[in-house]
């Protein structure tokens, strides 16, 4: 029998929902030492919970060493009057802590530790940490004992779910993150209507699609409205960086589809018309049940496909194949079969399952826009409980996978051709969220593209992420170093000596010669290579995820520089290194397959 635990317990969701309001306030009353703007005491409860369906879960090598990302958040121990409670799923190594208090300037190391509480739920199981810490009241009840004001507490975490929720009002303290009730805004659907309601160009696509036959109607419906559009994308509304993204190519594209569309404002649908888009596939949906697909644009008040004297009389011949019939490349059963041959971003994923998934969560349909130079910004805000709208960062992203669409990993800051423009849009969307309520560091992820080398680039709105992100660490591993700050009027981060700091960072260095690694073997290569962050020079690597090395072959890393040309040496000296002595320690052997060269740009290494 499980013992009852000295706090309340047995709530209902009425009484949890009640109980998270009241706490909501109190966030205020610690956001300057949030903020790290006073030195005021306070404490800072940090569950680095990835809380993602199991499915993504299980997918993720080493993903309980993920929680160890947001070690950087010890940067909050700087205040000298700040304590912080740190749970993990899984021991923290003690060489991976010290590593981290070495590099914490501006504090002397012992006395940081000393306010550091650590607790652990001693659980790998490829489960969310948050689930793992609501089975064990006895770790609720260590967690509350290491708050030492709960009315100046607050719970950090990656990203919030009703699981966060809970645990927020069990500990009775205030959740430093995005309301759960409000999660549908930074659902891939919820993101195209903030993005109009604030007025921010978007690729032309439908929203709110429940299944399969509705992503059908909708790719018809996207390809009336862009003629030549060659390729379109297909996405979950609530996937995690990328791998919900599946690359869907028109049957007709390589015969003369050609590529129109290119260079042109995204977004120029009104929400009208994007709810009659919905209706559209809504009815594609009831038409499909009685054969009657071709059909469906009508719906939204298209004119039809096929001609209008075949329209007036019987249908007849089911095999049509004239413009836009059924059998032509152009028609409903041509995008049918041609969805069965989606491309996915994870490789052991099967149309099958991704649809199985469509059918549960529900996603997008977007026109996948083409252009000769492409890049993927996005900007890191923060919403404070005053409804402010602050600016952290702006990023390029790196990407890859098999359609290129899952994050790799980022460089500081994004270019100047479009930080300025796309940091403006996104305070326009900050400031969308805010008004709903929102109150939580959350990210814009941007499409920039442009046909003439010498022009202006076009920007898009693509998605909102309500949470934590892989941009996020980085950042805090530039402050944590540091002690700098952004200057907002031009997107640049400048340390306290006046250098402005540029870094390229990535959660996914992989390679099978990594394996075995201990913690302490990468110090002592980081030290004897002189690789480490040096504070005289404001320059240097900083690793993390240093827990999953040994047994995944996994790494990440943030290689800071005073320019975006020394950052990427800097990186590209690291994986150098890192090769050439994981060679020289491996054990003999069979030489081992070769391996494919590194992700252009500075992305995983796929070993």
């Amino acid at each position: 029998m499980r013992p009852r635990p000295p706090f309340s317990w047995e709530l209902t969701l009425e009484q949890e929902m009640a109980a998270f309001e009241q706490l909501k306030p109190r966030l205020r009353d610690v956001w300057g030492t949030l903020m790290m703007r006073d030195e005021e005491p306070h404490t800072s409860v940090v569950v680095p919970s990835l809380t993602l369906d199991r499915g993504s879960l299980a997918k993720l090598a080493g993903a309980s060493f993920y929680e160890e990302r947001l070690l950087f958040l010890l940067i909050r121990l700087r205040n000298p009057r700040a304590r912080m409670v740190y749970v993990t799923s899984q021991p923290v190594h003690p060489l991976i802590l010290e590593y981290y208090f070495e590099l914490l300037a501006g504090i002397p190391a012992s006395h940081a530790r000393s306010r550091l509480t650590l607790l652990c739920a001693y659980d790998a199981t490829p489960r969310s940490l948050t689930e793992k810490v609501l089975e064990r009241p006895r770790l609720i009840q260590r967690i509350r004992d290491g708050i030492q004001d709960p009315a100046r507490a607050y719970l950090t975490v990656f990203n919030a779910t009703p699981h966060e929720r809970r645990l927020a009002v069990l500990l009775g303290i205030p959740l430093n993150g995005c309301d759960p009730q409000l999660a549908h805004l930074g659902t891939k659907s919820g993101s195209r209507k903030v993005f109009r309601e604030a007025g921010v160009p978007l690729p032309e696509g439908m929203e709110d699609l429940r299944d399969k036959a509705d992503v059908e109607a909708a790719l018809l419906e996207l390809r009336r409205r862009r003629p030549g559009l060659r390729k379109a994308v297909i996405k979950l509304d609530d996937s995690f960086s990328g791998e919900g993204n599946a690359i869907f190519r028109y049957p007709d594209a390589g015969a003369g589809g050609g590529q129109v569309g290119v260079g042109r404002a995204a977004g120029a649908a009104s929400a009208a018309g994007a709810a009659s888009a919905v209706s559209a596939a809504r009815a594609a949906s009831a038409a499909r049940a009685t054969g009657a697909a071709i059909g469906a644009a009508n719906a939204a008040g298209a004119a039809p496909a096929a001609a209008p004297a075949a329209a007036a009389g019987p249908q007849r011949g089911r095999g049509r194949s004239g413009p836009g019939g059924p059998r032509s490349p152009r028609g409903p059963a041509a995008v049918r079969d041609a969805l069965a041959s989606i491309e996915l971003s994870v490789a052991d994923e099967t149309a099958e399952s991704y649809f199985a998934k469509f059918g549960s969560m529900g996603g997008v349909v977007e026109e996948l826009i083409e252009g000769r130079e492409k890049a993927s910004p996005s900007t890191q805000l923060r919403i404070s409980p005053y409804g402010e709208v602050l600016t952290l960062s702006t990023h390029d992203q790196i990407l890859g996978g098999p359609s290129q669409q899952v994050f790799l990993g980022c460089r500081f800051p994004a270019r100047d051709e479009y930080r300025m423009r796309m940091q403006e849009a996104a305070v326009r969307i900050g400031e969308v969220l805010a008004a709903h309520g929102v109150v939580s560091r959350f990210a814009v992820d941007f499409l920039a593209w442009r046909d003439d080398p010498h022009g202006a680039f076009s920007l898009a709105a693509l998605e909102i992420n309500l949470r934590m992100g892989g941009t996020t660490h980085p950042y805090l591993a530039l402050q944590f170093l540091t002690g700098g700050s952004l200057d907002r009027s031009s997107g640049l981060f400048w340390s306290p000596t006046g250098h402005s700091k540029c870094y390229v960072a990535t959660d996914n260095l992989h390679a099978e010669s990594y394996r075995g690694l201990l913690p302490e073997d990468l110090v002592e290569i980081l030290t004897e290579t002189r690789l480490h962050y040096s504070h005289g020079t404001e320059s240097g690597v900083l690793f993390h995820l240093i827990g999953a090395v040994s047994e995944f072959g996994k790494l990440g890393v943030t290689a800071i520089g005073n320019t975006a040309e020394e950052a990427d040496a800097i990186y590209q000296r690291a994986l150098a290194v890192l090769d050439r002595e994981t060679a020289l320690r491996r054990p003999a052997g069979p030489a081992p397959a070769a391996a494919p060269a590194a992700e252009a740009a500075g992305g995983a290494r796929g070993r």
